[in-house]
């Protein structure tokens, strides 16, 4: 109907991982956000608000920023509010895509926050010592093998690692002030920085959300705003990507289902990388 608004409701559930050429045999976010983003742009000439749903735990740093900037050169282009709705975890990488948003709810249930920086190594030395198996290494440099499960990590290795994930923290709380900006200042995010989750209902106590409510009492909200607002529309409706199409004048909401978008544990576990990621989070 060309008298409705569109209100575009982009799910990001599960593991925030993948890149944009979206191979491998991953799921890939990266990709399905920027691949979804743009049919969305595309598809809506009545589009007037775009609704990010969150359910995760996080992911990889890269895989969170890089979703992040999509997300806000694609609201600069199309000119469209965006509003992060947390459902039952948007925590660290989650939270980090959230900045992008123009407005910030979650539900009072939903775990949120562990905002911080993880990187993990096996080490695997004593069980290779057990089952005698051995490991010879020929590198070229001190630090070439950094972080293999073959041996203990040293303390200068573990120097530089603390470094990256250091750098990563600073980038974390840099983008938050932006998201943030004239609600919380920097030094105030740093002191809620320790990795530590709290309920929507503490987060909007701490102002790291603007409201509570549930998914249906946030898009009556935003349905109120763009009748308010935005005169030359008629009503408004939901279009959940890419699932179904429902209309928020006119009766009861449409039962809708996402799937999930999951790795598991061991993908992050394998190799040494900077993660954006409530480890408490990740589905077993």
């Amino acid at each position: 109907d060309a008298n409705l608004a569109t209100v575009a409701i982009l799910p990001i559930r599960g593991t925030i991982d993948g890149d944009t050429l979206g191979e491998g045999p991953s799921p890939n976010m990266v990709a399905k956000v920027r691949n979804t983003l743009k049919t969305i742009g595309e598809k809506n000439k009545n589009l007037t608000t775009l609704v990010l749903y969150i359910d995760s735990p996080g992911g990889t740093v890269t895989a969170s920023d890089e979703i992040y900037r999509t997300i806000l050169e694609w609201k600069k282009k199309h000119h469209v509010r965006v509003v992060a709705y947390f459902h039952a975890v948007a925590a660290s990488g989650g939270y980090y895509i959230a900045q992008s948003a123009d407005e910030i709810i979650a539900d009072e249930t939903a775990l949120t926050g562990s905002i911080g920086v993880i990187m993990s190594a096996l080490d695997f030395s004593e069980l290779a010592r057990k089952v005698g198996v051995t490991s010879e290494t020929i590198k070229s440099g001190e630090f070439k093998d950094i972080g293999s499960p073959f041996r203990a990590m040293t303390p200068s290795e573990r120097q530089i690692l603390q470094t990256l994930v250091n750098e990563s923290y600073e980038k974390f709380l840099s983008v938050i002030a932006e998201g943030r900006r004239g609600r919380l200042a920097k030094d105030e995010i740093r002191k809620l920085a320790d990795g530590r989750i709290w309920s929507g209902k503490q987060a909007k106590a701490l102002k790291l959300v603007d409201g509570n409510g549930t998914f249906d009492e946030m898009l009556s909200a935003e349905t109120k705003r763009i009748a308010k607002d935005r005169k030359e529309f008629a009503g408004a409706r939901a279009v959940v990507y890419s699932i179904k199409e429902y209309s928020l004048f006119g009766g009861l909401f449409s039962k809708f289902s996402f799937s999930a978008n999951v790795l598991p544990i061991d993908e992050h576990m394998r190799r040494p990388q900077l993660m954006y990621l409530w480890l408490g989070g990740l589905n077993p």
